[in-house]
């Protein structure tokens, strides 16, 4: 539990919200008492004869009213649509709240993934697909709204209900709420039996789900080399093997659901049907009224509806403790590149780059550079030439730090680059990719991007223009 006690940081925020879910849930539970006490007060005293309590008689002498059936069977309606009416009120305010705090917690949680994974290094990226990436920040970011709802918010609220049912049902019949309450530890035992196997088939559910992700966003990233090998049928055929694991996957989660359904089912048939046999022997001996009766029996489903909210919370973790696992694996990781404590922050570089017998590769005992020096002066330009595969890339990507050598080092004007500022460093270098990339904005956008602060109105009308040399000629300098 200690991992999903974690996400109480992500709702200290937005406390002013879960103060008003608390006060609607404790008014919700309240009107909960309430709506079948019109249907008592309907078969009780219009359709029987029993005397009207003290209040109602009470409520109907101070507004000067005869108490005749009409009349009763007019308020009756009227406070039954009042309390619905009430309810759906508390409701929709229920909902507003759960939905702005719930959501936030979402995007703050995404927020924080999405942050951490742009400063993870270049290795980790190739280590890990980008539709993989994706789902943690898009999908199982989800997990704090659903652990919330299914910890907090939906238990709280079953807990307040069943504590208002329990002391209404004493107040009617005390052997027929310890019968009702007899039922519960069944039903707790039929939850957390099916909690293992349930924990698996969700993992290998999530596990799948994002192979698809992946698979995806490879074809379609390289949509032009699978059209040009015609490996389309292919592709397509990968496609329907992970579709078909995946719905192997949801029927296994969704089997062990089923058969958990079943035996809470079971448990709480059984339970009202000797309610029901035990009820009807104190009407028929005159402890217990009809109206009585069928008000104990709507508090008995509502108080079995909400154990059934309480024994579904332990099924709930299992089906989201993979996202949940997903979504910490990232925020507990180790940053790959770290920068010291008081690293020097680099104004403004002469140039002077050394390489010190560098040993470097991308998996363990696989070096792509073995003990590589090199020295490149202010000025001085170096043409670095060599066979596809030898590590040219490689050794380039040592100097912005996008990896740090496993021996050696990797020095800019004398310092080693572990010593400086990330951003002061990357700042000093000029980068020609040898793929160009472009973002799906505009020209101007793509040519400020590595200088946001630049004059983006200056280029945005240069852009503009017709004339390719007014464009250069207009472009900021430096």
């Amino acid at each position: 539990m200690h991992k999903y006690r974690r996400f109480l940081q992500y709702a200290r925020p937005h406390w002013h919200s879960f103060a008003l879910i608390f006060i609607a849930t404790l008014a919700a539970s309240a009107l909960a008492a309430l709506q079948p006490w019109p249907m008592k007060l309907l078969v009780d005293h219009v359709l029987g004869h029993d005397p009207l309590p003290h209040w109602l008689q009470t409520l109907l002498a101070t507004l000067s009213l005869e108490p005749t059936p009409s009349r009763l069977l007019l308020l009756i309606v009227a406070a039954g649509l009042a309390l619905f009416a009430l309810n759906g009120a508390l409701e929709v305010t229920l909902t507003w709240a759960w939905t702005l705090s719930g959501r936030r917690m979402v995007y703050d949680l995404a927020e924080e993934l999405y942050a951490r994974l742009q400063r993870r290094s270049l290795l980790y990226h190739t280590r890990h697909a980008v539709g993989d990436t994706m789902g943690r920040v898009v999908t199982d970011s989800w997990c704090v709204y659903q652990v919330f709802d299914a910890c907090l918010f939906a238990p709280a609220h079953a807990l307040l209900t069943m504590l208002v049912m329990i002391v209404l049902m004493a107040q009617s019949d005390v052997a027929l709420t310890l019968l009702a309450l007899a039922t519960a530890p069944f039903m707790l035992g039929a939850s957390f039996l099916v909690g293992k196997p349930l924990r698996a088939a969700a993992k290998l559910k999530r596990d799948i789900e994002t192979r698809i992700q992946s698979h995806l966003q490879q074809t379609l990233t390289g949509i032009p080399v699978v059209q040009a090998f015609a490996q389309e049928a292919r592709e397509e055929e990968r496609f329907h093997q992970f579709a078909d694991a995946a719905i192997a996957a949801q029927q296994r989660s969704t089997l062990i659901g089923s058969v958990n359904s079943l035996a809470s089912g079971l448990v709480t048939t059984l339970g009202i049907g000797v309610i029901l046999w035990v009820g009807a022997r104190h009407v028929m001996s005159g402890g217990l009224s009809i109206g009585s009766l069928l008000v104990f029996l709507v508090y008995l489903t509502l108080l079995q509806n909400q154990m059934k909210v309480l024994t579904e919370v332990n099924t709930k973790l299992q089906g989201f403790s993979a996202s949940v696992d997903r979504v910490f694996g990232v925020i507990d990781s180790e940053p790959d590149l770290k920068e010291m404590p008081g690293a020097i922050q680099l104004v403004s570089a002469r140039g002077h780059v050394r390489l010190e017998n560098v040993l470097f590769g991308y998996e363990p005992d696989q070096a792509v550079l073995r003990g590589v020096s090199l020295e490149a002066l202010p000025g001085q330009i170096v043409a670095i030439v060599g066979a596809t595969g030898a590590g040219k890339t490689t050794l380039v990507n040592l100097l912005p730090r996008f990896f740090d050598p496993w021996q050696g080092r990797v020095l800019m004007d004398g310092c080693d680059l572990r010593d400086l500022g990330l951003r002061s460093l990357r700042a000093q270098i000029a980068f020609v990719l040898q793929e160009p990339f472009l973002f799906p904005v505009s020209v101007a956008g793509n040519i400020a991007f590595g200088r946001p602060e630049s004059a983006r109105g200056e280029i945005e009308a240069a852009a503009r223009a017709a004339n390719a040399h007014e464009f250069i000629r207009r472009l900021p300098q430096g």
